[in-house]
């Protein structure tokens, strides 16, 4: 039943997660890393796994790997994806809500920023720390973007795209190596 799955937690991690995706690939060993090593179990916090695998049988492999978390059937895992994905607005995976137990009240729609930057959970459960990304304002500076030329958005925010290096910090130069 949900309250022995539940007994003594004080906080649940709803893991939106998929076998095929890459990105979830990634995370999920630094889910597992705080649920071991970050403390996330013996901070009261339990773990369930919520599947996004077309079939039963890749369900059941993904869900196999990590048996340290909860997880419900494909049937019922299917139907709670759909109705928590629509209200809690979850677009990409992974994706990982954080609520209070005793009174379902979520903390935070998303922590996984959190759980990959804090991997010993040492501010959990991360209260007062604001989760969401603004993509209107540069993380580094919190200036907004509009008034910028694009060489100076380069410079501030380097992509996965971008071709080159800077040379030192606040160099206006770029080089290229092996990795562009």
């Amino acid at each position: 039943t949900l309250e022995q799955a539940l007994d003594g937690a004080e906080y649940l991690a709803v893991c939106f997660s998929a076998s095929y995706c890459p990105s979830c690939k990634k995370f999920m060993p630094a889910l597992e890393y705080a649920y071991y090593q970050g403390g996330l179990e013996s901070k009261k916090c339990k773990v369930l796994l919520v599947g996004a695998d077309k079939t039963e049988e890749l369900f059941d492999m993904y869900r196999g790997k990590y048996p340290q978390f909860l997880s419900l059937g494909f049937e019922e895992t299917t139907q709670l994806r759909t109705a928590l994905r629509d209200m809690w607005k979850v677009a990409t995976i992974p994706h990982v809500a954080l609520l209070e137990v005793p009174t379902s009240n979520v903390l935070h729609r998303n922590v996984r920023i959190q759980v990959e930057g804090d991997p010993r959970c040492d501010a959990f459960p991360w209260t007062g720390v604001d989760t969401s990304i603004d993509t209107k304002k540069d993380i580094s500076h919190g200036f907004p973007q509009r008034s910028w030329k694009l060489g100076q958005l380069i410079r501030k925010q380097p992509r996965f795209y971008q071709l080159g290096h800077f040379a030192k910090e606040g160099s206006k130069s770029m080089y290229m190596d092996e990795n562009a």
